[in-house]
């Protein structure tokens, strides 16, 4: 309905009121007859108006006074909308905080106060969610600021109540305030709203709520941490992990351990544990990727040796008959001294064996002992063999082999030794090779060791064959093994010894001994004895020495005898009148033998 009129003014019909001056000058006062008066910032009153703004409050109070008429000729009303109240007939906004969602509200209190996570401008009709990035704890906020931004590790979407309303993902890092979505990242287009995910760095990981990018370390070789890992991964069987220092195909470093970021298959010729390389030892080889234990593929072949990180099981031949290789070998044996190499051509040899009787052993080649020489191996010390390193020595009791051509000396005067004899002498001696190896004097004897010369022979040291030095000397006679070509003085005027004899010869019946003396003759003669002249006497006809029955024959008679084969040495008188044979006796001639000289055994 119509308003009463004159309502609201002074009397006299001038308006009062205020307005506000610009710039924070004060305000403008109106009084009764509507002349203009200010009040400054300090609460003083005045009449005149400072320079410069004049104009501005001009303006102002005419405004007011418009204002003032109108309030004073209302002729009609209406209902406040929401959002708005009204008081006395004046329609006023809701204040800030609070909202009305209905028309016709009558108080300042509105509908009620913004609820959390809501603000609520001046006026409002509706409470205004929080934006992304902030967050309303409490109700009755009045602006978009709400509470605050969302914390460190965090972000809020719209309408958020905490500071802490959804937590960074795993993987992601907020290192910084007012994130707004679970990207935890400002990196975002302003058109699209779309934002870059923040990325954990690589060799790290970012549990949930993270505020770096370098939260957490990895955490040792066993763990590697892409780039946005939220956990460190576990390396894989057969793999290392690798970093900014730990390269791929290197070995690693302690520097980057427990900030590794990737991992990488164990190359042939190493293996991984726990995710670390390690090459495979000496003596065995990786011939694949991705082994896993210390023992890689398998040993070095024999004949073979492998230095670490090998990669064939014939890494590198063994080098040479001076060196052996024994399966699982790390690097080559030198053969022992006396030993020889076996088991494989010259640059492969697989084993070791100490040289036989009548060999010798140098640079692990087996070679006769050379004619004239012996070779009778060296017995081992009592704490076992010097040659050989273990755990290949020969148990106690076995036999070191020779190393020089030189063997173990020049063959006994009065024996040849061939090549690869055994024994300057002939042996009795029993030889062990190894535990399982014996060579026996039946073995020995017979092969190849030192032989007497011949009969008729001698010989001194070193002789190689059975000619020996060479033939007896005339007037003596050498048995088996005589070390001089005078070895024996052929014994008796009965008996005589050409060269090369090996016994005595007896001088044949009707035969006289010559050359040498009494003790040496070296021939026979026959008696040209015939019928004695008349008058003649018949030992004139043939020396004293003739043999003839019974021995010697006088100057007057035969004496027919032989040589006892049991006596070496018989001596007589300058006149072979009487022989005497040492301790024997004469034997009788067999009337059944011929002519000619007795055998000695």
């Amino acid at each position: 309905r119509p308003c009463p009129c004159g309502g609201g003014g002074a009397p006299g019909g001038k308006a009062s009121g205020t307005a506000a001056l610009p710039h924070g000058h004060g305000r403008i006062l109106t009084g009764l007859q509507g002349h203009a008066a200010y009040e400054s910032a300090s609460g003083a009153a005045h009449h005149a108006l400072p320079s410069g703004v004049a104009d501005a409050a001009a303006r102002d109070l005419d405004l007011l006074r418009r204002t003032k008429e109108a309030e004073r000729h209302r002729g009609w009303q209406i209902i406040s909308e929401p959002g708005t109240y009204s008081h006395r007939g004046l329609k006023r906004d809701c204040p800030a905080g609070r909202y009305g969602n209905v028309p016709g509200l009558k108080s300042a209190d509105c509908t009620a106060a913004c609820s959390p996570g809501h603000f609520c401008p001046k006026g409002s009709a509706l409470p205004t969610a929080c934006p992304k990035g902030t967050y309303g704890a409490t109700e009755g906020l009045g602006d978009a600021k709400c509470s605050g931004q969302a914390t460190l590790g965090h972000y809020t979407p719209t309408a958020s109540t905490s500071a802490t309303e959804v937590v960074c993902p795993a993987g992601r890092y907020g290192d910084s305030l007012g994130l707004t979505t679970d990207a935890c990242s400002h990196d975002c287009d302003a058109a699209s709203g779309f934002c870059e995910d923040s990325v954990c760095k690589e060799g790290y990981y970012c549990p949930p709520a993270s505020v770096s990018k370098a939260q957490a370390e990895c955490g040792g070789s066993a763990f590697f941490c892409p780039k946005g890992s939220a956990l460190p991964t576990p390396v894989a069987t057969g793999y290392y992990t690798v970093g900014s220092l730990s390269k791929p195909g290197e070995y690693q470093t302690d520097d980057d351990v427990n900030i590794r970021y990737d991992q990488v298959i164990c190359e042939p010729g190493t293996y991984c544990i726990d995710g670390v390389r390690i090459p495979c030892p000496a003596g065995r080889f990786g011939g694949e990727s991705g082994l896993s234990h210390h023992t890689c593929s398998g040993p070095a072949e024999a004949g073979y040796y492998t230095p670490i990180e090998s990669v064939s099981a014939r890494q590198v031949d063994c080098g040479g008959t001076f060196n052996y290789c024994p399966e699982g070998s790390p690097e080559p044996v030198p053969v022992g001294v006396g030993n020889y190499s076996v088991d494989g051509p010259a640059a492969n040899r697989a084993w070791t064996m100490t040289c036989e009787p009548g060999f010798y052993c140098a640079a692990g080649v087996k070679r006769m002992c050379p004619a004239g020489r012996y070779g009778k191996p060296h017995p081992t010390p009592p704490h076992g063999s010097l040659t050989h390193r273990a755990p290949y020595a020969y148990p106690t009791g076995t036999y070191i082999g020779l190393s020089s051509e030189e063997c173990s000396g020049p063959c006994k005067a009065g024996y040849y030794c061939p090549a690869g004899s055994t024994w300057h002498r002939g042996g009795q001696d029993t030889y062990t090779r190894r535990t399982s190896d014996k060579y026996t004097f039946a073995e020995v004897k017979d092969g190849g060791g030192g032989l007497p010369c011949p009969a008729g022979r001698w010989g001194g040291e070193g002789m190689t064959t059975d000619k020996c030095e060479g033939l007896c000397a005339a007037g003596y006679f050498c048995p088996v093994g005589s070390i001089s070509p005078t070895q024996t003085s052929c014994g008796a005027e009965t008996l005589y010894c050409p060269p090369g004899s090996g016994e005595p010869l007896n001088v044949t019946k009707g035969y006289y001994a010559t050359g040498g003396t009494v003790t040496t003759r070296t021939g026979q003669a026959e008696c040209l004895a015939q019928t004695a002249p008349d008058g003649a006497r018949l030992e004139e006809i043939c020396p004293s020495t003739t043999v003839g029955e019974g021995g010697l024959l006088g100057p007057d008679r035969w004496y027919d005898g032989m040589y006892d084969p049991f006596e070496y040495t018989r001596s007589v008188n300058e006149d072979g009148a009487e022989a005497q044979y040492g301790g024997g006796q004469s034997v009788p001639a067999d009337p059944s033998q011929t002519e000619g000289s007795a055998s000695m055994n």
